[in-house]
C-alpha cells in the first residue's frame, strides 16, 4: 500500500492585510511573497507581467480597460494564487464557493464593472434564499481575498468588497461536556467494547484535534515524561486523498497526558503489536497509534461517521439515565456530541478548574492566549463576580487598616 508522504514544515503566512491567514498544503511549493515587489524573484515577475498583459494592463500603470469577466478572473486566480497559497482543504472549499455561489450570480459581470451595490445584492439574495449567515460570510471572505489579489496585480483600481456591508454571522455554538457527562459517555463507549473508547479518552484528556489524533505515532509519545508531541495532522482531500500536513498554526507542540491514560495506551500498544504479528505482511505498519485495522491511516471522515453512528444508536439510554451534554437543546432525544466537542470539553474543564489560560492555550495549539479566552471565556460565568468580590474585599481591608492607623494616631 502506498505510504503517505511525510509532512513538510509549514511555510509562513502572507502578510497582506486583505487576505485571511492560510496554511499551505503539505508538499506544496514554497509560495512567493506577494506584498513587496523587491522580494519577488525574476520568474514570478515575468509571470505576473504576462498575466497583466493578457488583460491589457501595463505593469507600471493603473488598471487599464479590460473585458475580463468575474468568471474568467476567478479561473485565473485559483490557478495563479489558489494552487500555491491555499491548503488543499481550503482550496476545495474556495472552489466550491466560487462554483456554487459566486460565478452563477456574478460570473457574467466584467471584473472592472463590479460595484459594491452588486455585491451587497448578492449577499442579501443569498440570505433570502435560505443560506446561513456563516456561508454568506464565507462567500465574502473568498470574494474579498480574490479582489485584494486583483488590486495588487492592478487588474482593478480598488477592492469593492471593502465598501460592502460585511455579513454578520453568530459565533458557532461551543458545546462542552462537564466531568460527569464525560465519564458517562466514556463508560458507555468502554462498556460497549467500542474501538472509539481510547481515541475519545485521549481526545478529551489532551484537547487534540481529530486530524492530529489520527496522525499521532508511537514515536511521538514519551512514556517517561508522559507527554506527546503533536507535530502533524491527517487530512482527506478529493484531489490528494489522505495526506499529512503541519498542525493548524504550523507549529508542533508538547501536550501532557494523564498517567492513567498512559497506562491504557501501553495496553493498546501491546494489543496492536499482537495484531501486527497476526496479519504479517498484510499489516501496513506506519507506527500510528490509531490506525485503520490494517495499520494504514484511518480516514478522518470515516472515523467521524463511525462515531456519529455509534452515538445515534447508543446515547438514548445514556441521556435517559445520566447527565446530558451541556450544550444539548431542551427536549433533544440524545446527547448532542460531535467529535470536536471532546476538544471543547477539554478546554472548558481545564479553565473551570482554574488552570492557567496560557497553559491551556498552548495545549490546544492556539496562536495566543487571548484567542483561547475569546472562544472559551463564556465557560467562566462566575469569574467576573468572584473577581469583583475579591477586589472589593481588598479595598475594604485597606480602608480598615487606614481607619485603625488613624485611631492609633
Amino acid at each position: 500500500m502506498r505510504r503517505i508522504p511525510a509532512v513538510r514544515p509549514a511555510h509562513g503566512r502572507t502578510s497582506s492585510n486583505h487576505q485571511p491567514p492560510l496554511l499551505r498544503g503539505a508538499g506544496a511549493p514554497r509560495p512567493p511573497r506577494l506584498d513587496h515587489a523587491k522580494r519577488r524573484d525574476k520568474p514570478v515577475r515575468v509571470a505576473d507581467d504576462q498575466a497583466l498583459q493578457r488583460h491589457g494592463v501595463d505593469g507600471d500603470e493603473g488598471a487599464a480597460p479590460s473585458t475580463c469577466t468575474i468568471a474568467e478572473f476567478f479561473g485565473q486566480w485559483m490557478g495563479a494564487y489558489g494552487r500555491t497559497h491555499l491548503a488543499p482543504l481550503t482550496y476545495e472549499r474556495y472552489d466550491s464557493i466560487i462554483r456554487t455561489h459566486i460565478v452563477p450570480t456574478l460570473g457574467h459581470v466584467p471584473l472592472q464593472s463590479l460595484t459594491p451595490l452588486q455585491v451587497d445584492r448578492v449577499y442579501l439574495d443569498a440570505l433570502d434564499s435560505g443560506l446561513s449567515a456563516s456561508t454568506v460570510l464565507y462567500i465574502h471572505r473568498v470574494l474579498h481575498c480574490a479582489l485584494a489579489w486583483a488590486t495588487r496585480k492592478r487588474l482593478v483600481a480598488r477592492n469593492v468588497a471593502d465598501s460592502v456591508d460585511r455579513p454578520r454571522a453568530p459565533r458557532p455554538e461551543t458545546r462542552a461536556l462537564d466531568e460527569d457527562a464525560t465519564a458517562a459517555v466514556l463508560d458507555l463507549l468502554e462498556g460497549a467494547g467500542s474501538d472509539l473508547y481510547l481515541p475519545a479518552l485521549v481526545a478529551v484528556s489532551t484537547g487534540v484535534r481529530r486530524g492530529e489524533l489520527l496522525a499521532l505515532r508511537w514515536a511521538d509519545f514519551d512514556f517517561g515524561t508522559l507527554t506527546v508531541t503533536v507535530g502533524r495532522a491527517l487530512q482527506d482531500t478529493h484531489e490528494g486523498g489522505l495526506t499529512f500536513k503541519a498542525p493548524k498554526n504550523g507549529r508542533a507542540r508538547l501536550v501532557g497526558i494523564p498517567h492513567t491514560v498512559a497506562l491504557e495506551l501501553e495496553a493498546h500498544r501491546k494489543a496492536q503489536e499482537r495484531r501486527r504479528l497476526s496479519l504479517g505482511a498484510a499489516y501496513d505498519d506506519q507506527d500510528l497509534i490509531f490506525p485503520a485495522p490494517n495499520g494504514a491511516p484511518m480516514n478522518p471522515r470515516v472515523f467521524s461517521r463511525k462515531f456519529s453512528r455509534f452515538r445515534k444508536r447508543q446515547t438514548d439510554a445514556a441521556v435517559a439515565d445520566g447527565p446530558e451534554c451541556a450544550g444539548a437543546r431542551a427536549g433533544e432525544p440524545r446527547i448532542a456530541l460531535r467529535w470536536h466537542d471532546w476538544r471543547h470539553s477539554y478546554a472548558a474543564q481545564q479553565l473551570r478548574a482554574g488552570e492557567q489560560v496560557l497553559v491551556v492555550s498552548r495545549a490546544l495549539g492556539h496562536a495566543t492566549a487571548a484567542f483561547t479566552l475569546d472562544v472559551y471565556g463564556h465557560v467562566l460565568p462566575g469569574e467576573q463576580q468572584a473577581a469583583a468580590q475579591r477586589h472589593g474585599e481588598r479595598i475594604d481591608a485597606a480602608r480598615a487598616r487606614g481607619r485603625k492607623a488613624a485611631q492609633v494616631r
